[in-house]
């Protein structure tokens, strides 16, 4: 698990082709797994797995072809609640309560469930979204292309937000939590370096203003959660001399106050934990819990947790037995930040997948690990304005490699965010 993330750009003009949503009367099957502490397990899904969460201990995955799935048993047997070849792909989802869920994705699509997401209907909106978080029927939080957005129409439609005070408004929105539907935090990170210096800010009005919080000295924000009704904000502290790991914790976004001290750097937090370098931290009502899980050979993109499962998705879905462990070393910071080489690509061209005389626009954003030697050694699909835009920019990825990358002299494992844009 790597906490060094980097960010490259490529543009691509190009034009569109239409795509059609064939119906398909009967779903696929899963096999079933049986799962260990020894190593990770692969799911075979029926498509590419986008994006993974949890509800009432229920897990869900998401993904290419409008794919969801359904574990009730922390992983082991998975069940396809929707899926159409041929379709978008699902970039969010979101429970609303027990009944209510909706799901987002590329070109617009929306889905939404009634039935505890046993049967879903397809909807259109006005935007391709990712990282939803619907608060209710109505209100709801997004991230589209980097833009902070929200929702108070069940997401037919989104307004991007305005930030007053924000002096990086060029910076992208990382991630967003909320106490409830009037009341969420975001933070927005560099457009080079994911987890450098940011920008928080809050709204108190369902998202119709966010404002720039001032938070105490932190040089690196690697993670934001909500968690027994307050914000909690990891980041870690690099000034020379004084390396430390700071938790800060609000109940009102206002007033930040330090909290428990955490040994590990967290990062990638969600509702219910984050993950750590040994493995992962849960939240829960008796405080945190560690537990380790083996070093994956795989990019480690989304994950959840349920029970002692801890599932993660790159390309495919891993999961293994989480095992309880005491809290670990305290781990510091280096003093000062790290300097990197600069990032030289020997990229490949996507093909063009669009037809003649037809025109769009949009993007493709792919997470890629590159290895000690420049090779890309796995990637997962962030996001994507259209489904048929991806192929052609997964084929040219397999074809490029990297200069090794090297941390202050050392040749190291970089996670990289790379984004073809189509014009």
């Amino acid at each position: 698990m790597n906490l060094n993330r980097l960010r490259s750009f490529f543009g691509l003009s190009a034009i569109c082709a239409l795509v059609t949503v064939p119906v398909f009367a009967s779903l696929p099957a899963i096999p079933p797994v049986s799962l260990s502490a020894a190593h990770w397990t692969e799911v075979k899904l029926p498509d590419m797995p986008l994006g993974i969460t949890v509800h009432d201990g229920h897990l869900w995955v998401f993904g290419a072809n409008g794919l969801i799935a359904e574990s009730a048993d922390a992983g082991r047997t998975w069940s396809v609640r929707h899926y159409y070849p041929g379709s978008e792909m699902l970039f969010g989802l979101s429970f609303v309560n027990d009944h209510l869920a909706f799901a987002m994705g590329s070109g617009g699509t929306r889905l939404r469930s009634e039935d505890a997401g046993q049967s879903w209907k397809e909807l259109n909106s006005s935007v391709a979204i990712r990282d939803i978080d619907f608060l209710t029927s109505e209100v709801g939080y997004g991230i589209a292309d980097g833009v902070l957005v929200s929702t108070k129409d069940g997401g037919w439609t989104w307004k991007a937000s305005v930030v007053r005070g924000d002096k990086h408004h060029q910076d992208r929105a990382q991630q967003v939590v909320a106490l409830d539907a009037e009341h969420a935090v975001t933070w927005f990170g560099s457009n080079t370096d994911i987890g450098g210096a940011a920008t928080l800010a809050e709204t108190t009005d369902g998202g119709a203003h966010w404002e720039v919080l001032e938070l105490p000295a932190t040089d690196n924000i690697t993670g934001l959660a909500v968690a027994a009704g307050a914000y909690h904000v990891f980041a870690e502290s690099v000034s020379p001399g004084a390396p430390r790991l700071v938790h800060l914790v609000s109940s009102d976004g206002r007033n930040w106050i330090e909290g428990a001290h955490y040994p590990v750097a967290y990062h990638d937090c969600k509702a219910y934990g984050c993950l750590t370098e040994p493995g992962v931290v849960l939240f829960t009502p008796n405080g945190t819990q560690y537990e380790t899980v083996p070093e994956p050979s795989f990019l480690m993109g989304d994950w959840a947790a349920a029970g002692a499962t801890v599932c993660a998705l790159s390309q495919r879905l891993h999961c293994v037995v989480g095992t309880p462990s005491p809290e670990p070393p305290i781990k510091l910071p280096l003093p000062g930040l790290p300097r990197y080489s600069p990032i030289k690509c020997h990229c490949v061209s996507p093909a063009s997948p669009f037809r003649l005389g037809q025109h769009t626009a949009g993007k493709v954003e792919v997470e890629v690990q590159v290895g000690t030697d420049g090779r890309i050694d796995d990637f997962a699909l962030v996001q994507a304005s259209w489904a048929f835009m991806v192929p052609p920019v997964l084929d040219a990825l397999r074809h490029s490699h990297y200069q090794p990358i090297l941390e202050n002299g050392v040749p190291r494992r970089m996670t990289l965010m790379v984004t073809w844009e189509y014009r």
